[in-house]
């Protein structure tokens, strides 16, 4: 870090400072963001495995098992970890002997020993560390992750070279990112079908979480300058990690996800729609279809991606 240039080490501090703060604030039920809905864990596990029962820790595992891989695996390694809530999800499954994450974080690193030691989860080991600077050990690992977090890193170049080098021989790297417009710079047909959706639901729908009064009828575009005060990390290279990702990688499978609509629509809303009321889930079904139909048209492109890679040779 003390070699960054001073701009950088100033954007490195509105990062760190950001996700001092966010990380390990996430979670099912809480309903600002979308992925705290469990019809939208049921939407994507469904689009990932065929199965809304089947969630990504398990597909990870049927995948590796398939391809005639020993689990537990002998080492892994979680990039950009935050607050280790993947660590500690996939614990459970046994599937990492060690476990070790990184990020660049000091706070949600704290959180995440935190929580480990209260789950008295020894295998898992975490580090501060600046991923876009990373050095990582020679063919250490056999799996490393992403998880969220690849969309951060501005040194695309320098981390999949990094990857490729500490993962052994056919080590996998496996990606679930956001793959959307860099510095979340939304489409005009994006931005024209979220808000003719946001124009069309009653108001109740519309109440925002935070402060339950605002009612959302318009999702903007953000300004460069506005990215980069709150999270300069943000989205940084977003739009290039699948053009990337391939000239390190062999690409073994890609599924499309969606949430081009979804992420930005409820975003702030998405606690309105109470899975246990049949019409609110029908409204929400009806969402998930707007999304699907102009992705199938591609009127608009898939924004999230799970993506298994193998190191090559």
């Amino acid at each position: 870090m003390s070699n960054c240039p001073s701009d950088q080490r100033d954007m490195n501090d509105v990062t760190k400072a950001f996700w001092d703060k966010e990380s390990g604030t996430w979670e099912i039920g809480k309903g600002i963001h979308w992925t705290e809905l469990i019809a939208i864990h049921e939407r994507l596990n469904r689009k990932m495995s065929g199965d809304t029962h089947i969630d990504l820790f398990r597909y990870i595992i049927n995948f590796l098992s398939e391809r005639g891989v020993d689990i537990p695996l002998q080492r892994c390694l979680t990039l950009g970890c935050g607050a280790g809530d993947f660590e500690r999800s996939l614990a459970k499954y046994k599937v990492c002997l060690r476990h070790d994450g990184y990020d660049i974080s000091e706070g949600a690193i704290r959180k995440a020993e935190n929580k480990a030691r209260e789950e008295g989860l020894s295998h898992v080991r975490y580090a501060v560390s600046d991923i876009n600077a990373v050095s990582l050990p020679v063919e250490a690992y056999d799996v490393v992750f992403g998880i969220s977090s690849i969309h951060h890193l501005e040194r695309l170049e320098h981390v999949f070279s990094e990857v490729r080098k500490t993962l052994k021989p056919h080590g996998f790297f496996i990606l679930h990112e956001f793959v959307g417009p860099t510095k979340f710079q939304w489409t005009d047909a994006q931005l024209n079908i979220i808000n003719g959706a946001l124009e069309m639901l009653p108001d109740k729908y519309c109440v925002s979480r935070k402060d339950g009064v605002t009612v959302k009828k318009k999702h903007w575009r953000p300004g460069l300058e506005e990215m980069n005060n709150v999270d300069p990390s943000e989205a940084v290279r977003s739009g290039d990690i699948l053009k990337v990702l391939p000239l390190y990688f062999d690409v073994l499978e890609k599924k499309d996800l969606g949430g081009t609509v979804l992420h930005l629509l409820l975003d702030g809303i998405a606690g309105n729609f109470d899975y246990d009321n049949p019409k609110d889930m029908r409204i929400l079904k009806m969402l998930f279809e707007i999304e699907d139909a102009f992705i199938d048209i591609d009127a608009i492109q898939s924004d999230f991606a799970l993506v298994i890679a193998r190191k090559p040779g």
